[in-house]
């Protein structure tokens, strides 16, 4: 495989000769042959080597290149740098244009971080003709690259605009009107840089456990940890990537992550279905890069040769930068169980926002256990905000089934697709709910009418407007059918996948069953109640505390259980003694800052859980507060001290801290 040492330049060979290679000092050879699977099991390298060869003869580029410089560089490092289609078509990325652009028009801002990782690996590969070419429609159409957008879209321009300044230090850019040398360039996404740190250890990141954008917010920063020649960047790219991975491993129960989040465009599922269609099988984004780091859920090689999006997984394949070896434990579920709390911020699109206290939006509590995990949150929200793809609920379990989950919904953001839409998220500002350790109520308050008909960006609104006048009344919970046993016993459904038992408890009358859904959804049931206010209560057991699926059962129908749904005030008992209340928190009256507080009252054993006090992480393994992020499994101790301008770093077995000299392979 080759190694890309020759088209570096000084300052970044010294930064590359620091990072992550395998023993005998070089990548290993790729695997001989392609399988449709990937080695099991396998190590980070092996799963990362057999990706990368699966391109070695590939031909199917998309003319995106948001998709397509992933290909291109597999297949360079599959070719040892010898592929003349890859180098060409990348060559020519900035080319692209979408239906109406101008040739000073450039807005595929996903190119930049491929774009940027060819030319430090494979530029040197590249003919003068060739090389004169991309830098004269970089510098021609590339206007935004200090410009924020989504979180996704700011680390994706910053971290490029600082490395391809870097790389083309004579370059002469206009960005926002403004002519900026190269040196001007870097300096300034540097301190974009070192602000976006400083906010995210301080105040959180909206799109920390993003089943489709977390992601995206890390692989550009493998980029600056790799080749960036100032040790205070590559040591402020290492904290980022730290933060983002360690959000991701604390909240990933075996392969899924925990909600509750934003940011989801697709359902979570270990591994994708059976028949491959045209256009791949779709899993997520996160659980994909899961499968690379963790050898987490399952993949084969249609999921990557025909992938609808760009191929993450590719980039951190391609990277010699590892994180610390406690990420990987964390994300094994090592000192579980344990409580996880934190908060998510509002999305904002401003760089000036990150070092203030940007507003509070979701307060997360997760219960994650050895077999199971619940996980779910508070919101606050305005009306006319962005809310259709967020993921407010889940209880997930031990599996080796493509879908291993139950969450709940009432369908309002994208009411128009009807009752049994779950494709995105499953959000609604109508429901609220409280964990407990086995346990969980989640419950409804729908009104008749839209509070907000019309209030919101068109492009939003077009999707929920069919049902304004008439909400759907309807709270919904679905789990898959591939759970080893369905039982049946009035009022509570129950259900068990190995050794671990779930009980359902519809707070409606007369619940429906649901078993002959189409579709996206024909791998689920469906329970539906039928009322403006209603819920569940979840309790959740295994065979070792309850011994049989019977025994589980029997128990959990002696549980106290006080409903009043008129105040929408339910209180459970489960099976270990352990009492939940959820009191519903009925007005939808905004604050002065137009926020509107669906924060339930929720009681743990009599104890009142506080939300709004909640530091950016507060779990037993992990804490992040006042800019501080610790992480502790047995002996071992990881601090990163962002309380200064500057990101020090003390890592496991070096307890001294690092205010910018950190090397880029971290363990």
């Amino acid at each position: 495989m080759y190694t890309p040492l020759k088209a570096l330049s000084l300052c970044t060979l010294v930064a590359m000769l620091t990072t992550h290679s395998s023993a005998a000092g070089q990548p290993p050879a790729p695997p001989s042959t392609q399988g449709s699977s990937p080695p099991e099991p396998s190590t980070l390298d092996e799963r990362s080597e057999w990706l990368i060869s699966l391109f070695k003869g590939f031909t199917n580029f998309h003319p995106n290149p948001k998709i397509g410089l992933a290909q291109d560089l597999a297949k360079l490092a599959a070719n040892d740098g010898n592929a003349p289609d890859a180098l060409q078509r990348a060559s020519r990325a900035m080319d692209f244009r979408f239906p109406g652009d101008t040739p000073t028009d450039f807005r595929e801002i996903f190119t930049y971080p491929g774009l940027t990782r060819f030319l430090y690996m494979f530029g040197g590969r590249l003919s003068p003709e060739q090389l004169g070419h991309l830098k004269a429609t970089l510098v021609a159409r590339a206007h935004d690259l200090l410009s924020h957008g989504t979180e996704n879209h700011a680390i994706m321009r910053a971290s490029s605009a600082y490395l391809l300044a870097q790389y083309f230090p004579d370059a002469i850019w206009t960005e926002n009107k403004k002519i900026m040398t190269s040196a001007e360039m870097m300096l300034e996404a540097k301190n974009l840089l070192l602000s976006r740190g400083r906010g995210f250890y301080h105040f959180a990141s909206a799109e920390m456990v993003s089943t489709t954008y977390s992601i995206v917010n890390i692989y550009p920063l493998l980029n600056l940890c790799e080749f960036a020649g100032d040790p205070e960047v590559r040591n402020t790219a290492a904290a980022l990537a730290i933060y983002h991975l360690t959000q991701i491993a604390l909240n990933d129960y075996d392969g899924h992550a925990m909600p509750a989040f934003e940011r989801q465009n697709s359902p979570q599922a270990r591994f994708g279905p059976k028949d491959t269609p045209p256009t791949g099988r779709y899993t997520t984004n996160l659980q994909q890069v899961m499968w690379l780091l963790w050898d987490q859920n399952k993949v084969v090689a249609d999921d990557f040769l025909h992938a609808p999006d760009a191929v993450y997984p590719l980039f951190f394949a391609l990277s010699h930068w590892r994180a610390p070896s406690l990420i990987d434990r964390l994300a094994a579920g090592e000192g579980t169980p344990y409580w996880i709390r934190g908060v998510t911020p509002v999305i904002t699109l401003d760089w000036g926002s990150w070092d203030k206290n940007t507003p509070d939006w979701i307060y997360r509590t997760v219960w994650r256990d050895r077999l199971f995990a619940i996980g779910g949150g508070a919101c606050r929200f305005k009306p006319a905000g962005y809310y259709l793809d967020n993921n407010m609920f889940n209880i997930v379990w031990a599996s080796n089934n493509r879908f291993n989950y139950l969450e709940c919904t009432q369908p309002y953001w994208r009411s128009n697709e009807g009752e049994d839409d779950w494709d995105h998220g499953t959000a609604t500002p109508f429901e609220q709910m409280g964990i407990g350790r086995h346990s969980a109520i989640v419950l409804f308050d729908i009104p008749a009418q839209d509070p907000w008909p019309g209030v919101g960006d068109k492009r939003w609104t077009v999707l929920r407007d069919q049902h304004s006048q008439a909400l759907l009344q309807v709270a919904q919970c679905r789990f898959p059918k591939s759970v080893d046993e369905v039982v049946r016993r009035d009022p509570w459904f129950f259900i068990r996948e190995g050794d671990v038992y779930i009980g359902i408890r519809p707070l409606s009358e007369a619940p429906e069953f649901v078993a002959n859904l189409t579709g996206t959804n024909a791998d689920f049931y469906e329970i539906k109640c039928r009322a403006a206010k209603t819920g569940f209560v979840f309790e959740v057991g295994d065979q070792s505390t309850h011994g049989s699926f019977k025994a589980f059962q029997a128990k959990v129908l002696t549980n106290l259980l006080d409903a009043d749904l008129d105040n929408l005030d339910v209180t459970y008992s489960d099976s270990h003694n352990e009492s939940l209340r959820v009191k519903y928190n009925q007005s939808l009256t905004p604050d002065a800052n137009g926020y509107i507080n669906t924060i339930p009252s929720v009681w743990n054993n009599g104890t009142e859980v506080t939300f709004t006090d909640s530091p950016v992480i507060d779990s037993a393994p992990v804490t992040l507060r006042d800019g501080v992020l610790s992480v502790s499994l047995g002996n071992d101790h990881l601090t990163i001290d962002w309380s200064g301008r500057l990101p020090k770093i003390s890592l496991p077995g070096n307890p001294s801290s690092s205010d910018g000299a950190t090397d880029s392979h971290l363990q």
